[in-house]
């Protein structure tokens, strides 16, 4: 399932990998679009400086020579890009191999402040593995059975009711303190590393947070769904915004895929339920930013860090960020959240509050040409959202003529129904009706006539029969006389109805049968499982809370 899956980190070669496929993916576009010709714009790669040369160049294929050099550029500066990151990855592994065979040298003193002065954020260090098929192994274990009786009797008490937003925060830190030493004490980690209880502590935080998601992440009781409409409401109209607004001096050529990889890799946070997930989301995202920094050889600074990472949100305008923030914070183990990917965290906080409280002074821009940005943007999206709406009435008149022909198939089936669930009844009193009415009656007629009647009648009984075999259904209403019409209206409809709320009754007494056994079931596993206490651990909290 979706959520059973862990997303990895990334490491300089994969960045390398993930670079390679944009540039292709960039490259197979490049190809199927229509060039425009040079009165039509220089349009194309972002960054690259297009000229026209030779006057009238054209390539074999009819297409302008000036493109064709400026793929030859992007191609050129991205396959330079990937070897040097790879080479980079390689002098990293036979350091860190040299450093584990031998005791590292302390450092000279004079070295250590120019390094220091050149990055100020923590290591891209290698994250620690961790393995949910495992823990969840370990959870079918027999052994295990008193960890998943209190894990089930704690979801049931959570969702009986709804608790505030400090609420939640404090039960289920609670209750997986709880849980962790109801871990160390059991059996089945009696000889468990420190290593593999914390890969059962990540994993307990995993599936508490995937089954409790609906109830936790952006909860009605928070304003985070308010704030997530209003920021993505402004990044729209922010994305304007370039990278010389931002004073981000980089190669726009090199940069592109950079940017767009950490793009996608932020837009994955909501494809996960657990903090630890959506944390690594951030964390690959700001790895690929850093990993352009270092390839632009630019200090690797909050300074030079903070405004590419802005320019990121601003592109990719990811869903719910404020949600996602705030659940991180919330949810995941807090000693978790001091190191490396917490600081990348904070940084994410910053850049969401410099978007929140941006002005012309925030940027490289006059306040003239600020506004006027900002008045056709607004412009553009009214445009944008009127010709979405004006779609949207289109198609839910459409839908309301399809539903309103469906309604009238479907009510013509319910009288079909109806009228072969009446058909035995209505044949019954018809035939009686006929028969009241029949003059004269068969007493008096000739004795040939009344054998040549009775035998009309057996014939039509036999074919009434043969036909009831054969599972004819329904009635032909234009066959019937008027009195026979009034009877399928009154009687034998009502007759139907009845047999048909009969049914349904039945139904219902039979699924609350199933109901009623499978309550019995969850109150004895109650009875068994007491051990955490939830009113107990909201009534610890402060009386401000």
């Amino acid at each position: 399932m979706e959520h059973d899956q862990v997303p990895s980190t990334v490491d300089d070669e994969t960045i390398a990998r993930l670079l390679q496929a944009e540039f292709d993916e960039e490259m197979r576009l490049a190809d199927a679009v229509v060039v425009p010709s040079a009165e039509e714009g220089q349009a194309g790669y972002p960054g690259v400086q297009y000229y026209q040369g030779a006057e009238g160049a054209t390539n074999p294929d009819g297409t302008p020579a000036f493109i064709t050099d400026a793929r030859n550029v992007v191609r050129s500066k991205i396959q330079d890009l990937i070897t040097f990151i790879k080479t980079e990855a390689q002098k990293a592994g036979e350091a860190q191999q040299a450093a584990e065979g031998s005791e590292a040298a302390p450092a000279e003193s004079g070295d250590a402040p120019a390094a220091e002065a050149k990055r100020d954020v923590p290591p891209v260090g290698a994250t620690p593995t961790f393995d949910f098929a495992k823990f969840l192994d370990q959870m079918r274990d027999r052994r295990a059975l008193p960890l998943t009786k209190y894990f089930r009797s704690f979801l049931r008490e959570f969702t009986k009711r709804q608790w505030t937003v400090t609420e939640q925060t404090k039960i289920v830190h609670d209750f997986l303190d709880f849980m962790s030493t109801q871990m160390a004490q059991n059996e089945l980690f009696a000889n468990a590393s420190d290593g593999e209880l914390d890969n059962a502590k990540e994993g307990m935080e995993k599936l508490l947070m995937n089954k409790l998601y609906q109830h936790t992440f952006s909860p009605d009781t928070s304003d985070d769904a308010e704030k997530d409409e209003i920021l993505a409401k402004k990044i729209l109209i922010l994305q304007w915004i370039e990278l010389e607004h931002l004073d981000i001096k980089v190669d726009a050529d090199v940069a592109g895929p950079f940017l767009r990889v950490a793009q996608k890799e932020l837009l994955k946070i909501n494809k996960y339920k657990a903090p630890r997930d959506k944390l690594i989301c951030i964390l690959n995202a700001c790895k690929v930013i850093f990993g352009l920094l270092k390839q632009s050889g630019q200090s690797e600074t909050a300074d030079s860090f903070l405004p590419l990472l802005i320019f990121v949100i601003l592109q990719a305008n990811p869903p719910q960020l404020i949600s996602n923030i705030q659940y991180i914070n919330r949810f995941r183990n807090p000693h978790k959240l001091h190191s490396e990917a917490g600081y990348y965290l904070t940084n994410l906080e910053g850049a969401v509050s410099f978007i929140q409280n941006v002005d012309y002074t925030s940027l490289s821009i006059s306040q003239e040409e600020f506004d006027a940005k900002i008045e056709a943007r607004v412009a553009e999206l009214e445009a944008q959202e009127q010709a979405l709406r004006a779609m949207d009435e289109d198609a839910q008149a459409a839908a309301a003529a399809e539903q309103q022909q469906q309604a009238q198939i479907v009510s013509q089936q319910r009288l079909e129904q109806i009228a072969a669930t009446a058909k035995k009844p209505i044949e019954f009193l018809s035939r009686w009706f006929q028969e009241a009415l029949a003059v004269p009656s068969a007493e008096n007629k000739e004795p040939e006539a009344a054998a040549a009647e009775a035998a009309s009648t057996e014939e039509a009984v036999a074919q009434e029969e043969e036909h009831a075999e054969e599972g004819e259904e329904g009635v032909d209403l234009d066959a019937l006389s008027p009195e026979e019409r009034a009877l399928l209206t009154d009687y034998d409809l009502q007759l139907a109805m009845a047999l048909s709320m009969s049914l349904e009754e039945e139904r219902i007494t039979l699924d609350k049968q199933v109901s009623d056994t499978m309550a019995v079931g969850t109150d004895e596993d109650d009875e068994s499982t007491k051990g955490f206490d939830l009113e107990e651990s909201v009534a610890q909290l402060p009386a401000s809370a």
